[in-house]
């Protein structure tokens, strides 16, 4: 799982979460930057500039969808920021010792056009400095804090399981897995051993061997854990072996679910080949995992391992998924260049409206990219929007049926703890687990969804006054055609 505030990299096993936020400096900032001077509250923090403590340059972002070159640096709070060409040569510049006028004079030198000393000092106090790149600065402090992510689909809550140098030092010694010769011979050994499982058709009945031994399925729960710890050592392994550092292994929570990850941000400084490579680290040890496994059903034909077995091929299916912050929502934006696919699903879809000029953020992407984000903003928007419409108008049926299975898990656990039964009621806790938290999860998503678009028709109603008597009618019209749905209101 990936998270971020500003552009970091974080991957995981249950879902990721990529709020990040491309800070470039735009070109009708760098035109006005360039043409005129700056006045005297951009010149607040004149004198030598100095380089905030921790402050790394990556390089150019390698494999952009951008039309044009963008640059990486990492501030002390470990964010890495994306930077067009003049500031990044602008901090390139900034070494403690040099003046703005020092700067502007060695700038102008490699950016082919006239940058000043007030260009630079605007450039250090409105783009630098409150993106935490610069020491002395109140701005830059603020943006080092790390605030609150808005965002409902991601990781909150984390907790450093394993910390960067114990990390590091795993990855290191599986690195040698992502050779190309081993990674040949696992893919080999994963399609045949999965097709002679899936051919062995013996899914049924070792689920049913397992329900009917409580003690089995917690087993099988245990390995597809010990799976997901697995899968967070394959991206730090992946990205070690591109020559990236891997951060933090933890756990925290996606939406209100569980969920580990593993700290990759180091990842961006890598190519395109690279980072996806990263991405894929972890459902490829999930593959790994399930050698052994298969090795050992082959020779014990034992239903608990075969049962373990499916269930990591459906975790590593639903990591490729690239609808929500999973594996494959990442490797999606690998390829084609975008590492912000959710923040650009509004400026892509009021770039679709006829008659609507393109969003900026759009229009600087490369046509690919831009194609490919398009289309998959097209078919991701849809489908979520049609889920959430069809949770809400079946709620008061699925309000129903959770009651009724609560009750009786809940008095499964009561009968089987009353009865000594441990691993019969340990398993029914957990299998009310698994009942209450998608229904706190779908409840917490709505509630955000709703607030969120409820300020958004607020706001353009101040702005476009003559929508709000339709916005008001088509408001009451949608409660009481759920109103009906739901039989509260007679036909």
């Amino acid at each position: 799982m990936r998270s971020s505030e500003q552009f970091s990299r974080v991957t995981g096993s249950s879902g990721r979460d990529d709020t990040a936020v491309p800070a470039t400096c735009p070109a009708p900032a760098l035109a006005g930057a360039l043409s005129c001077g700056v006045s005297g509250e951009n010149r607040a923090g004149a004198g030598v500039p100095k380089l905030a403590t921790g402050v790394e340059q990556l390089g150019e972002y390698q494999g952009t969808g951008l039309a044009e070159v963008t640059y990486l640096a990492r501030n002390p709070s470990g964010r890495v920021v994306h930077v067009s060409r003049l500031l990044h040569l602008v901090l390139s510049e900034v070494d403690g010792t040099r003046t703005a006028y020092e700067i502007a004079g060695r700038v102008t030198a490699e950016f082919g056009r006239t940058v000043s000393a007030d260009n630079v000092q605007y450039l250090l106090a409105n783009k630098l400095a409150p993106l935490g790149l610069l020491a002395a600065s109140e701005p830059a402090a603020a943006a080092q804090a790390p605030g609150r992510d808005p965002a409902i689909l991601t990781l909150k809550f984390r907790r450093v399981l394993l910390p960067a140098p114990a990390v590091q030092q795993v990855a290191r010694l599986l690195r040698p897995l992502f050779s190309p010769v081993v990674v040949a011979a696992v893919l080999v050994c994963l399609i045949v051993s999965g097709t002679w499982l899936i051919v062995s058709g013996g899914f049924g009945a070792a689920f049913r061997y397992v329900l009917i031994h409580p003690m089995l399925l917690l087993l099988v729960l245990g390995l597809a854990l010990l799976s997901m710890l697995f899968h967070e050592c394959g991206h730090a392994a992946a990205c070690r072996f591109g020559g990236a550092r891997p951060g933090v292994i933890g756990m925290g929570l996606y939406v209100v679910w569980p969920a580990f990850y593993t700290n990759v941000t180091d990842a961006y400084r890598l190519g395109r080949v690279a980072r996806i490579r990263t991405d894929l680290g972890g459902v490829y040890f999930n593959a790994i995992f399930t050698l052994p496994l298969a090795a050992a059903y082959l020779a014990t034909g034992y239903p608990p391992l075969f049962a373990a077995i499916m269930l990591i091929y459906l975790e590593i299916v639903q990591q490729l998924l690239p609808s929500l912050r999973f594996d494959g929502y990442f490797i999606l934006a690998d390829l084609i260049g975008v590492p912000d696919l959710f923040r650009r699903i509004g400026p892509t879809l009021r770039s679709v409206i006829p008659g609507l000029p393109a969003d900026p953020s759009v229009r600087a992407l490369k046509p690919a990219a831009r194609i490919t984000l398009t289309a998959w903003v097209l078919v991701v928007v849809p489908l979520l929007t049609s889920q959430v419409v069809l949770i809400l108008l079946n709620a008061p049926s699925l309000a129903r049926t959770f009651a009724h299975s609560l009750d009786g898990q809940g008095h499964a656990v009561v009968a089987q703890l009353g009865g000594l039964h441990i691993a019969a009621g340990l398993v029914s806790l957990i299998s009310m687990l698994l009942l209450i938290l998608p229904a706190v999860g779908l409840c917490y998503i709505l509630a955000l969804t709703g607030r969120r678009s409820l300020r958004v028709a607020i706001d353009v109603n101040r702005r476009h006054a003559a929508l709000r008597y339709a916005s008001i009618v088509a408001l009451l019209l949608a409660a009481a055609a759920l109103a009906v749905r739901w039989g509260l209101l007679p036909l």
